[in-house]
């Protein structure tokens, strides 16, 4: 078994719900709802349901505050609210007292593509706990797709070239 002291540690509370009869916009929706409701991730994936039935599974995390925390109780509400009023699930489980370790997250800001531009992305950079080592480094999606809409240049270009400039910033070369 692993020492989990010196990691970040938190308990979350899953929901989960099988959803066979709905779009792909819908499942997008509703976990754009769950996020805004305060999930702290939400996912679906492909499954495959009794007498072969092509479905999903909708998932969401919230951040277990214990049975007396009014606020997660709440959220706990909206949560099962938003997965009945938005799909046509009839029932959804709910897992409590799910552990998850995580990376210590910051953000640093860059700039990239041509100077006089000022074209500025967040990169999320994790950290492992007690050290200053920078073991995943990902720029922001939102702030990516900006920037190549608005210069042409293509996503997946303008993603590297922040995770390099990250990369450049945390090493101290920048100019």
């Amino acid at each position: 078994q692993t020492d989990t002291t010196s990691w970040n540690v938190q308990t979350l509370t899953l929901f989960a719900a099988n959803i066979d009869d709905t779009t792909p916009e819908v499942l997008s929706y509703t976990m754009n709802q769950l996020l805004a409701a305060g999930a702290v991730d939400a996912w679906v994936y492909p499954i495959v349901m009794k007498k072969g039935r092509s479905a999903h599974c909708i998932n969401c995390l919230i951040v277990d505050g214990g049975e007396n925390d009014r606020k997660k109780q709440k959220l706990e509400g909206e949560i099962l609210q938003i997965l009945f009023r938005e799909t046509s699930t009839l029932g959804i489980r709910i897992q409590r007292n799910i552990e998850r370790a995580a990376l210590s997250r910051s953000f640093v800001s860059v700039k990239i593509g041509d100077p006089t531009a000022n074209r500025t992305v967040k990169v999320k950079i994790g950290r492992m706990i007690g050290t200053n080592e920078a073991s995943t480094i990902s720029a922001e999606y939102e702030d990516c797709r900006a920037v190549a809409e608005e210069t042409g240049v293509p996503l997946k270009v303008v993603m590297d070239q922040a995770v390099h400039a990250a990369r450049v910033k945390l090493a101290g070369l920048e100019n």
